[in-house]
């Protein structure tokens, strides 16, 4: 169902795709044309248009949508769902795996074809734990859009919240520029906060910079958003329910 719905609207899929696919060659060409001749500035031999490419290829898959949800709450659509023999948190994010798929395989076919990268170059042990980090990095994004879908059991429009909250992560995730090139205080700032571990974090450990404390901090850090994201969700979710009225608009 979830293909099908992506694939319903083939000249808006086809559009959105080659958009992906322009922005991204921009973006890795702009980020070689600065910093990429210089030596000083790569990470661990990786040029840093890599980077940009693995950055975006993760922010693609770890990318949750709140819309359809809060969408549901605030038009009366969930009295449907719990009604029904399925987890509504499973169903929605079911649906939402075949954008991540398409996106995931669009983005290794560009960093093949652009920087020519291969994932032979990356050891077994950081391809492993990379692999895990996405994988919390998605739950943990994921518990955060629906808490933010949650608001709208007390409020008509929540995109102003998703606005705010991921317009200021994009900085401190690393997908605006690399951490390492912001301040000190505010690199020291995004160790506090869940934004580092939903991409940036991955991308480390892809291009081998964590030493073992950075990794093993830095895997308890994203195990540790994921359990208190899924809390938060929890709780927004049982007080929000306690209430609903499927009355929708």
């Amino acid at each position: 169902m979830g293909f099908q719905q992506l694939l319903e609207y083939r000249v808006n899929f086809v559009w959105s795709t080659i958009g992906t696919v322009i922005s991204t060659i921009i973006l890795y060409l702009f980020w070689v044309a600065i910093l990429g001749s210089n030596p000083q500035m790569r990470m661990s031999g990786f040029a840093l248009g890599n980077y940009y490419l693995f950055i975006t290829l993760i922010g693609a898959i770890t990318f949750s949508n709140f819309r359809p949800v809060s969408d549901d709450i605030w038009e009366g659509d969930l009295a449907v769902d719990l009604l029904r023999p399925y987890n509504y948190f499973l169903k929605m994010f079911l649906l939402e795996l075949p954008y991540k798929i398409t996106r995931m395989l669009l983005g290794l076919v560009l960093i093949f074809f652009i920087s020519r990268f291969t994932f032979l170059q990356i050891p077994l042990a950081n391809l492993i734990l990379a692999s895990v980090a996405v994988l919390f990095a998605i739950g943990t994004r994921a518990f955060m859009a629906y808490s933010i879908a949650g608001l709208a059991f007390w409020f008509k429009r929540v995109h102003g919240f998703d606005a705010l909250i991921f317009s200021f992560g994009r900085l401190f995730s690393g997908e605006l520029i690399p951490l390492q090139f912001l301040p000190p205080a505010l690199i020291t700032f995004s160790l506090y906060l869940p934004f580092r571990y939903l991409a940036y974090f991955p991308v480390s450990i892809i291009m081998d910079e964590p030493n073992t404390t950075e990794l093993v901090i830095g895997m308890l850090s994203v195990t540790l958003w994921l359990a208190l994201m899924f809390i938060i969700n929890r709780l927004i979710w049982k007080k929000g329910l306690s209430q609903f009225e499927a009355t929708g608009r």
